[in-house]
């Protein structure tokens, strides 16, 4: 119990000292990244990405608009929604997923951004042991990564995303940057306005 108290101890006497040393210069530091004078409507930003594909008998088509709030003037927030449609054009068949997501981006410098967004999407069980093997399942997506934006105001950006969930029931698994059996990282572009 004496070490317990005496590191507990320690460890406010260190957060004391650090708040000490707090300047007037860190102070104007975090006041430029402050956007507490900007009006709500000035803090949105919006985009996504469109995509659009025909290979062989297969159509793909994938719709992905976002809209987030700028906390500061590094670090955003929103939500986003998704619809892909993959026709396969011999036998007329309609595969959908839908749903949305939750993400967060933070600039390291102004063009390049870290990224984090957990998503959910309703379409099928692709597991081949379950009983609702084909038919409609969620999956769940938890993707980490980094991106380049290529603009200013209205930008282009790349990004690259890993899925620390990897669900069975993913419908990125095709779209694996190493094939569906390699590591889960996707690559993801899109126009953001705003951020």
């Amino acid at each position: 119990m004496k070490k317990l108290l005496s590191l507990l101890t320690l460890l406010c006497i260190c957060n004391i000292t650090t708040l000490a040393q707090y300047t007037k210069e860190d102070a104007k530091s975090d006041n430029k990244n402050s956007l507490s004078d900007v009006p709500f409507k000035d803090r949105l930003f919006t985009g996504g990405n469109i995509g659009f594909g025909v290979s062989g008998n297969a159509l793909y088509l994938d719709l992905s608009p976002i809209i987030g709030y700028k906390i500061t003037t590094k670090l955003g927030a929103g939500v986003g929604l998704r619809y892909s449609l993959l026709r396969d054009m011999y036998y007329k068949i309609n595969y959908t997923n839908y749903g949305g997501s939750l993400f967060a981006r933070y600039k390291v410098i102004p063009q390049a951004f870290l990224h984090a967004e957990l998503e959910g999407l309703r379409a099928y069980d692709y597991n081949p042991l379950s009983p609702g093997y084909g038919e409609r399942a969620m999956a769940y997506m938890g993707f980490l990564g980094a991106g380049y934006s290529f603009g200013d105001g209205v930008s282009f950006s790349v990004t690259v995303l890993y899925d620390v969930i990897d669900h069975v029931n993913s419908p990125y698994r095709s779209t694996y940057l190493l094939g569906p059996t390699g590591p889960p990282v996707i690559l993801r572009g899109g126009l953001t306005i705003g951020f």
